[in-house]
């Protein structure tokens, strides 16, 4: 149900935002947190992150996607 959705995007924000802790230079890792952001309302933290995966790699067609839809 809704509650177990909340808990697992607590989650996957944790996984992703620890990706990122260990490795901030890879841009899939931070295109993931974004995403995971933009899908729990979080549109600041999201356009952060994808804006920072695009630094990383400006080739990065899903993190351009995402940024437009923002």
């Amino acid at each position: 149900g809704a509650l177990q959705a909340l808990g697992d995007m607590r989650r996957a924000k944790e996984l992703a935002a620890r990706a990122v802790e260990l490795a901030p230079e890879n841009a899939g890792y931070r295109r993931l947190l974004g995403l995971v952001y933009r899908d729990a309302g979080l549109g600041a933290n999201a356009k952060r992150e994808l804006e920072m995966a695009l630094r990383l790699d400006p080739q990065d067609t899903e993190a351009k996607a995402a940024l437009r839809g923002l």
